[in-house]
């Protein structure tokens, strides 16, 4: 259980020195995060985690942690890898989607899941209604089209997440963990949407990163600890 420690200490020194104005070890504390949190699913499942089966949907938090390590290492390296970052966000909500099973529902659960999925779809879309009022025309349909794909691939992970507490092969502690960091992840990306296109600041960016890296540290636990029984 070192790696999780390692990752939680990483996670209170990026909010310290965010908050201290030292960008530079913000970059280095969050990916020491991400790293730390993938070679802990690495060390337990090892190429388990790429088999199939249970065992095997760890194998998409650690490729979308690896997304979101990519990230943070194109980052640091200045403003000239800064458009290309922004596909990594959606892809890591993708991966996390795919590592709670988002694509086989259980067939006790689909009354349930669908008026959830409906919920979570209504919350998207008033959220892509009032993100892309921020969009200036000369942005053109391209901006629009990433940002629907960008929102329905974080609502696609909120509602996977929040479908665990459906799941019975989830136990309650776990899939209550999940939905809080999922919910924390989709927070901040909401935050960030806000601040870049509406020019409103809801939150200072310590806290917002610090949502949005508590949010796949506790998803990442929750999957890990249900996922382990089967390795």
């Amino acid at each position: 259980m070192l790696w999780p420690i390692v990752a939680s200490v990483a996670l209170v020194f990026s909010a310290y020195a965010q908050r201290q104005k030292k960008l530079r070890m913000v970059r280095i504390a969050h990916i020491a995060f991400y790293l730390a949190l993938i070679l802990w699913l690495w060390i337990e499942a090892g190429l388990s985690a790429f088999r199939g089966g249970e065992a095997g949907l760890l194998g998409w938090f650690i490729l979308g942690l690896t997304f979101l390590l990519l990230e943070q290492v194109l980052l640091w390296r200045g403003e000239i890898f800064s458009k290309l970052t922004l596909v990594f966000v959606p892809l890591a909500a993708l991966c996390f989607s795919l590592g709670f099973d988002v694509l086989r529902p259980d067939a006790y659960s689909y009354v349930p899941a669908a008026i959830l999925g409906l919920f979570v779809l209504i919350v998207a879309g008033r959220a892509y209604l009032r993100l892309a009022s921020g969009l200036k025309k000369k942005n053109g349909s391209s901006a629009r089209l990433f940002l629907a794909a960008h929102i329905f691939f974080v609502a696609l992970m909120l509602y996977s997440a929040l479908f665990k507490m459906m799941d019975r092969g989830w136990g309650l502690p776990w899939s209550f963990l999940a939905g809080a960091g999922a919910l924390l992840f989709a927070s901040a990306q909401l935050w960030m949407g806000w601040e870049k296109l509406l020019k409103q600041k809801r939150a200072p960016a310590w806290l917002r990163d610090g949502a949005a890296n508590m949010g796949v540290l506790l998803m990442v636990v929750a999957a890990f600890f249900v996922y382990r029984q089967f390795l």
